[in-house]
């Protein structure tokens, strides 16, 4: 008996049990129908929201994302690689990649030419192949089969490893208008590879245009001809197009798989294998495990793709195989804000597409080469390391790729004509990006030379620009060149330099940018471009903008301003170009700016007023000498507005006050120099050895000094040369080096005579990790022998502190560090070091979008109600086949055909009953095409209600114009279930035909969020997904929660529908209104729920205890 109860005691706990489970992964029952447009609300079945059982945390994605993705990618498996054969055509000697081809003559390089061209698909070699590899032109085989040449070994820097998995992958992609997409695979060379596409996407694509090797963004290769040295083979991308569902391709070199479709912008999904994964990251996609896994590959090469008409990098892996998914994605949404200004400007390439940067050994002009119109910009192979280097970029800039890049995007301005205007414009957009997204202008500094920057750093800092300006002006010559430009950019700010490049509307002239530069400040140009710049004007431009009677500009800077203030459309606004101006910690700082306001000659200036710091003090000393004591609790002074009184000494023309905005920002000093201790001995009590000396911490000096490591000359800052005292002395030099990469890294020592190095870890413990004893007067690191260096596996983020001691004994007495990063291959080079003061501490440096990407949601529903006719007036059929009733029977070939013609006078009119209420605003009619007479209505007017009684007139249309067989006209938001139609007029003004009368729901002017936007709240446990959805990621996550609010009248939410994932409630300003339900099988991101709420702020929960996921959100405000 005991037992039976065990057993009924254990059935019902496991009843209970899957009561429980049950409630957890199946959806509350909904009030009402399935999820309309519309709903009914229940009642509430959630506790009180102040313990609703769901994660108070709130959820920040690492890696967050806002710009859409167009592509998908799925590995359905893995596939047998067959490796190829290798050989070649004959030749004594091929072109190694990144090698010039030494003494190639003029016979030699033909023969590789010619070569070349035979390995390549073309209509006169072969255009196909089959599995095996056997190639075929015009469907006849031509005897030759596919292999490896010769030339493919270390292509790209690499090879693929012969144990590499092949993988089979499907990839879904939504087509751009022009441009090639990535496939993340890589076509070991002389290997096939298979090519799959359903029936139907091989029809609307019209095959597809499969790229091997790297190639340009319109499908041309980035060749190589006669007259260049050869550096690899002459064309590196085999070019073929699928001629059926079923294809296979190949390359004799082999390199990365890019894809197009023959019939551009067509959307279309394709499965790829027997080629392998190589490392690539598309910005909103690719997920960090993904990329981590990818990055494991030995294919050789990389891609880091904006998917949405921005960027992509693409080159050798050995130049971005240091970078984390951390470093990659930083670069990835750097370069995306940059694309977010570039793009606004009038442009020489389709900005539908984005640019696609080739990193190659062979450049095809200069040092570095935009190819405008083609979208793309070719550079050295070390130039991709400073592209995807976040933290290099933002604190010295990368000019070279990013002036390449501008040159897509710089048609206005004052001189230059064609697709390449000039060197200038494209300098001024990327000082635009530099002024918003890094810190470079922090260099500046009043006691340096240059103000403290070098190169076209120095355009960051308006002070040094104004100077610039000046100088030419001086010399009475006109004046072009950037200077001119960066005034401008730091007087008025980036809105207002983007509005006047607008302005022009692509043009270019001298006229042109006077009159937009007027239109896009309301200032008068007139002395800043004719006395200033001596640039003439028309006298036409020049009365025009006089009669507007703006004031006029006339430039002022100074080397501490981060912004400026001017009048627009009547109200002051304040810009920031510029980064504080950086001071000693905790020390007190004089602003000397009667010595540092630069204005141009004839002009001169009083202060009428400084407002005071939010942080610290700011006091005169006179004489305009200001004296500010920082706050040591705020690192930032916080704004100062500085208004001037400016005069023209000839009082030719009134010039209205100028307001600089200023601000200070305490730093760490001399960070860069690193710490230096001197001991000095007697001759007796000198050291021999500098082990004994460490170990005996340096006992029996007669003197120690404390100080900087300060050189007369050193290679890096770890260095001491010339030491003094020359002799019995010991000198120890102390700091740490910031890991950037995980990797091996190997420290090494160089000197004269006798040097110790010791490192330590945790900045406590140090260890000996090298010494040396060189009695000659060699300098180099002499890595032959290993007790010169030591190698360590470093992690990111790491610091490495060392100790560098070096025993002096004679003048030339010196020693120094060195550091290398162990590549791919085992090897290393060891370079000077560069290291910090041990006191360093880092500083993230991070900014916003400023100009975020935007995009519409649209909402369209479709109403297939069964209608019947109430009434209908002035209607003879054709004949008895064209009854009425054909119009509203379930029949999609039958019509109406009126035997009567129609007119004003002699209205066709049609009053229906759809059966049950709908809010609608579109109406849409069919005719019938007969003799290409469509018949439909053309002139009409619509009345409805919800009631035959309280119909309304929603409208009169007149005229419309007819798009195939059908008319369709918008009007306001209406509830009806009745209507009626009164026509006056047909396409023909003849009779009346109709196939059908339709109404829908379509609004227009939503926001689409994608999920990583900030506006939306997450809390609990989220995760990012790759997933088929408009931007690239879903977020997933079980007992978890999502809140926006917004102020609008409607809202939509899209998730990823398949039977993994189950429900979720929204709660509606704290009410329960609905469960979603995404569990039904149709693997794909749909709008899953629609609602539309009285005008005004509402607050929107999502939440659920299933596994959930949400692809975007929508509002409408």
């Amino acid at each position: 008996m005991q037992k039976r109860f065990q057993w009924i005691h254990l059935l019902i706990q496991f009843i209970l049990c899957v009561i429980f489970i049950l409630g957890l992964t199946s959806c509350k029952q909904n009030p009402g129908e399935e999820p309309p447009a519309e709903d009914t609300p229940g009642e509430n079945p959630s506790p009180d929201d102040t313990d609703d059982g769901y994660p108070k945390d709130i959820y920040t994605a690492a890696y967050p994302t806002v710009s859409k993705v167009g592509i998908s990618m799925e590995v359905l498996g893995t596939v047998k690689r067959q490796l190829p054969e290798v050989s070649d055509e004959g030749l004594e000697r091929y072109p190694v990649y990144g090698q010039t081809l030494a003494s190639a003559t003029a016979e030699e390089k033909q023969a590789i030419l010619s070569e070349d061209s035979y390995l390549r698909a073309s209509s006169s070699t072969y255009d196909s192949m089959d599995g095996e590899g056997n190639l075929y032109l015009n469907g006849e085989a031509t005897g030759r089969r596919l292999y490896k040449h010769t030339a493919a070994e270390g292509m790209y820097c690499g090879d693929v490893s012969d144990d590499e998995e092949a993988v089979i992958k499907r990839i879904t992609i939504q087509s751009r208008p022009a441009g090639n997409h990535l496939t993340g695979l890589y076509a070991p060379a002389g290997e096939v590879v298979k090519v799959e596409m359903s029936e139907e996407d091989f029809e609307a694509t019209g095959g597809l245009i499969v790229y091997i090797g790297q190639v340009l963004a319109n499908g041309q290769p980035n060749n190589i001809w006669a007259a260049r040295d050869f550096n690899r083979m002459p064309v590196i991308v085999n070019t073929m197009t699928t001629k059926d569902a079923t294809a296979y391709v190949g390359s004799y070199l082999g390199g990365p798989i890019y894809v197009r479709p023959v019939n551009a912008g067509t959307d279309f999904s394709v499965v790829i294998s027997g080629a392998v994964p190589y490392s690539h990251f598309i910005l909103g996609y690719t997920t960090e495990e993904e990329f981590e896994l990818n990055r494991k590959s030995s294919a050789p090469y990389f891609d880091m793709e904006v998917w949405d008409a921005c960027v992509r990098h693409s080159g050798p892996k050995a130049y971005a195989y240091m970078f984390d998914y951390e470093d990659i994605y930083k670069a990835a949404v750097l370069w995306e804000k940059i694309s977010t200004v570039s793009t606004k400007i009038p442009s020489g390439s389709n900005k539908a597409i984005g640019i696609d940067f080739l990193y190659d050994p062979f450049v095809a002009a200069g040092s570095m080469v935009a190819f405008v119109g083609r979208n793309t910009v070719n550079c050295p192979l070390s130039s991709m390391t400073a592209a995807l280097n976040y933290d290099s970029f933002v604190t010295s800039g990368a000019w070279g790729n990013i002036h390449e890049y501008n040159h897509h995007f710089q048609k206005y301005g004052l001189e230059g004509s064609g697709s390449y205007p000039s060197e200038v414009t494209n300098n001024a957009v990327s000082l635009v990006s530099y002024s918003l997204f890094t810190k470079i202008s922090s260099g500046r500094s009043i006691s340096a030379a240059n103000e403290g920057l070098s190169g076209w750093n120095r355009y960051t800092n308006p002070s040094w620009v104004l100077q610039q300006t000046n100088a030419a002006s001086s010399s009475g010559a006109s004046n072009t060149n950037l200077d001119t430009y960066a005034n401008l950019l730091h007087s008025f700010g980036q809105d207002a330099f983007i509005r006047a490049a607008q302005y022009g509307k692509g043009a270019i002239g001298v006229d042109i940018w006077f009159k937009a530069l007027c239109d896009a400040t309301h200032y008068d140009m007139t002395y800043y471009f004719t006395e200033l710049l001596h640039l003439s004007v028309s006298e036409e431009v020049l009365a025009e903008v006089a009669s507007l009677n703006y004031p006029m500009y006339v430039p002022i800077a100074t080397i501490y301003q981060t912004g400026a203030g001017y009048i627009y459309n009547g109200s002051r606004v304040y810009v920031h170009t510029v980064q504080p101006y950086e001071i000693a910690a905790g020390k007190s700082y004089e602003l000397d700016l009667g010595q540092s306001i630069r204005l141009p000659e004839g002009f001169t200036y009083e202060i009428q007023s400084i407002t005071s710091p939010k942080y610290g003090t700011l006091t005169s000393n006179g004489n305009m000498v200001y004296t500010y004591t920082p706050d040591t609790r705020h690192s930032r002074s916080g704004q100062m507005i500085l208004t001037l009184k400016v005069m023209r000494e000839d009082s030719a023309f009134a010039v209205e006050n100028v307001e600089l905005l200023l601000e200070l920002k305490q730093t760490q000093e001399n960070t860069d120099i690193l710490e230096r201790t001197t001991y000095t001995y007697t001759a007796e009590n000198m050291y021999t050895s500098v082990e004994e000396a460490v170990s005996q911490n340096y006992a029996g000096y007669a003197g120690k000094t404390e100080g900087d490591n300060l050189n007369p000359t050193q290679n890096g800052n770890a260095e001491i040369w010339g030491p003094e005292p020359n002799q019995n002395a010991i000198m120890e030099i102390r700091g740490k080096i910031y890991i950037a990469y995980d990797g091996r890294y190997r420290i090494a020592l160089r000197g004269r005579r006798f040097a110790n190095l010791y490192v330590s870890l945790d900045g406590e413990s140090y260890e000996l990790a090298a010494s040396l004893e060189n009695m000659t007067e060699d300098y180099t690191f002499d890595l032959t022998d290993n007790r010169h260096y030591r190698d360590y596996e470093l992690k990111k983020g790491q610091y490495v502190y060392f100790k560098a001691v070096l025993l002096v004994t004679y003048s030339r007495s010196f020693v120094g560090v060195g550091l290398g990063m162990f590549q791919p291959d085992n090897t290393v080079n060891v370079s000077y070091l560069n290291a910090y003061r041990n006191s360093y501490e880092r500083e993230e440096f991070t900014t916003d979008y400023f100009y975020p990407k935007e995009y519409s949601a649209e909402y369209t529903e479709n109403y297939d109600a069964s209608q019947k006719l109430v009434e209908v007036k002035n209607y003879t059929p054709w004949d008895e086949t064209y009854d009425i009733e054909n119009l509203f029977d379930e029949n999609p070939n039958n019509f109406i055909h009126s035997r009567n013609l129609i007119s004003e006078d002699s209205p066709f009119e049609l009053t229906a009953d759809l059966g049950k209420s709908i809010t609608t605003n579109h109406l849409k009619l069919v005719g019938y095409n007969m003799a290409n007479k469509a018949h439909v209505p053309t002139s009409f007017t619509l009345y409805g209600g919800t009631t035959l009684e309280d119909m309304k007139q929603l409208g009169v249309f007149t005229g419309l114009a007819v798009s195939g067989q059908a008319v369709e006209v918008s009007f306001a938001e209406e509830s009806l279930r009745y209507y009626r139609l009164v026509v006056t007029d047909t396409s023909t003004h003849q009779y009346v035909a109709l196939n059908s009368i339709s109404f829908s729901y379509h609004l227009s002017g939503g926001n689409l969020y994608a999920p990583g936007d900030s506006r939306l709240t997450y809390k609990g446990n989220w995760k990012p997904v790759a997933a088929p959805a408009e931007f690239g990621q879903i977020y997933t996550g079980r007992d978890v929660k999502l809140e926006f609010e917004f102020t609008g009248t409607h809202f939509a939410v899209y998730s990823y529908v398949s039977p993994e994932y189950n429900c979720f409630e929204i709660l509606i300003d704290g009410e329960f209104v609905y469960n979603v339900d995404l569990s039904r099988n149709d693997g794909e991101t749909k709008l899953v729920y629609f609602k539309g709420l009285p005008s005004g702020v509402h607050h929107v929960t999502i939440q659920s205890h299933t596994y959930i996921n949400i692809a975007a959100v929508a509002v409408w405000q």
